[in-house]
């Protein structure tokens, strides 16, 4: 990619979009700039992380899945040590991404989203990058661009994209750029 298109993407992008929006992981959350009005904090089952002080619980969507793109095999460690723990294994579905999509679809304009998940950078882009998406329809592939210039280490999760694609109406655009 060419230096000036991240540039470009946030400088076009932004101003369709009608939120602003901010995506970090969990341990970011204290370091974030204030303002956040609203929150998407999704964490593994039985986890919720503190988010910053006077964010009203009524502005927050909290969800909770395992940051996977397919079920884990029956002997694989992770599956052994979440069961053990007396957590399933919980992928991400079609009722998170719809939870997602009407969250965002409810932010006013100029509300100032922050999008968290445990390391900000899987499952925090997907959803970011699903609001984004939603708001500019058929411009998909300017919203991962965007969404990687305000998180360049971004890695939407997989499985979270195919979801949207689907539910979004995309036609593959999503599942395209994603790669």
């Amino acid at each position: 990619m060419f230096p000036w298109t991240s540039r470009l993407a946030a400088t076009i992008c932004r101003p369709m979009l009608p939120f602003a929006i901010t995506i970090c992981g969990e341990l970011e959350i204290a370091c974030t700039v204030d303002g956040h009005t609203h929150a998407v904090s999704i964490m593994d089952p039985g986890l919720q992380a503190r988010l910053p002080v006077g964010m009203s619980e009524v502005n927050v969507l909290r969800l909770n899945f395992h940051d996977l793109d397919e079920p884990l095999a029956p002997d694989h460690p992770a599956r052994r040590d979440w069961e053990r723990r007396g957590f399933g294994i919980v992928l991400p579905a079609e009722e998170h991404i719809r939870a997602i999509v009407a969250f965002g679809d409810a932010l006013a304009p100029g509300t100032k989203v922050l999008v968290h998940c445990m390391a900000g950078i899987s499952r925090s882009s997907a959803a970011a990058w699903i609001m984004a998406a939603n708001a500019a329809p058929g411009r998909e592939a300017d919203m991962l661009r965007y969404i990687l210039h305000i998180r360049p280490q971004a890695v939407p999760n997989r499985r979270m994209v195919g979801i949207a694609d689907r539910l979004l109406g995309a036609g593959g655009r999503m599942i395209r750029a994603r790669g």
